[in-house]
């Protein structure tokens, strides 16, 4: 696999790694099938040393994570860097108001029936994804580009907490809202250059 394909195949599958901190074999297939293509990237990812594997869980290398920011900023012209930039600023608001809505539901739920706090966490989650898609669409282009593959799965969960699935807010799967908002965050703060 040369450098141009690993680029492009490796970006999604590392910000996925970055985000969930180790992952065994089966949690691989879980989230990216078993597609052969798949395999091959995990190997090349493992003899390049910008990933490990310790006791059959895969982790990121300090090369790696490096190599997964020099990919997320390299996907940015330098006039979509101060567009995206100028997005940056306008998004830590509702990443703010996401965040603390997730802390007030899950400390709402705490029982298991939902009080008054959970429904003002669910209100405030509402507001904050409107927001979110508002920024988006009076941003410059390139963000829109780069957000694409996260929102309409960040709609996904919307529309499934609503139908009922009251873990699609919070719940610890890769689809959950909350999951899909922390790699997408990730992605962001690496395409505007922010290191945590």
């Amino acid at each position: 696999m040369n450098q141009p394909d690993l680029r492009g195949e490796a970006g999604p599958f590392l910000l996925w790694l970055a985000f969930k901190g180790t992952v065994s074999q089966e949690q691989i297939v879980e989230r990216w099938g078993s597609d052969p293509s798949t395999d091959v990237l995990v190997k090349t990812l493992l003899a390049d040393g910008l990933i490990a594997e310790d006791d059959g869980y895969i982790f990121l290398e300090d090369g790696g994570d490096d190599f997964l920011s020099e990919i997320s900023r390299g996907a940015l012209s330098d006039s979509d860097r101060v567009d995206f930039e100028a997005f940056v600023s306008n998004f830590e608001p509702v990443d703010t108001a996401v965040k603390r809505a997730v802390t007030q539901w899950q400390q709402g739920r705490g029982g298991g029936a939902l009080g008054e706090e959970a429904l003002g966490a669910v209100d405030d989650w509402m507001d904050a994804h409107a927001r979110l898609h508002d920024i988006v669409a009076s941003s410059a282009p390139v963000v829109g580009t780069i957000l694409e593959p996260y929102l309409p799965g960040l709609d996904a969960a919307v529309l499934r907490f609503e139908a009922g699935d009251l873990d699609a807010f919070t719940g610890g799967d890769d689809d959950s809202y909350h999951s899909q908002w922390f790699v997408m965050h990730e992605l962001i703060l690496r395409c505007g250059g922010i290191r945590r």
